[in-house]
């Protein structure tokens, strides 16, 4: 492989895994939290990964909660501020993809890019890059 399909190949990882990992925290932020269950990206579901990996206690749990509930309104302010900025982003890096990709892989990623933003309309949510 050329240096620059190695080049083009790391970009694309690198453009995913900073899409996923920012879609990620963005999804966090965004989420307006419900009670009413595990939420993919949401709240609930952070606070279901941390009782599960570290083995919160009760008291633990409700402190978590209690700390998510205490800085909501900042990190929902956060996001109104953010999410224009990071709507411009994500168009600017999936167009400069689509230049080194194939135009069957332009097709197969666009198809990608329509079923993933599907799940987050299902689901509520603002869709990740």
């Amino acid at each position: 492989m050329t240096k620059s399909k190695l080049s083009a190949v790391a970009l694309l990882i690198a453009a995913f895994v900073l899409g996923a990992l920012t879609g990620g925290a963005a999804l966090a932020l965004a989420d307006r939290g419900s009670d009413a269950g595990p939420k993919r990206g949401g709240k609930t579901s952070f606070i279901e990964r941390l009782d599960r990996d570290l083995g919160l206690s009760a008291e633990q749990r409700e402190s978590v909660e209690l700390i998510l509930e205490q800085h909501r309104p900042r990190m929902d302010s956060l996001w109104r501020e953010v999410a224009p900025r990071f709507e411009t982003l994500r168009a600017e890096v999936r167009s400069e993809l689509n230049t080194i990709l194939t135009p069957e892989q332009q097709v197969k990623h666009q198809e990608m890019m329509e079923r993933r933003a599907e799940r987050h309309r299902q689901n509520g949510k603002h869709n990740a890059p």
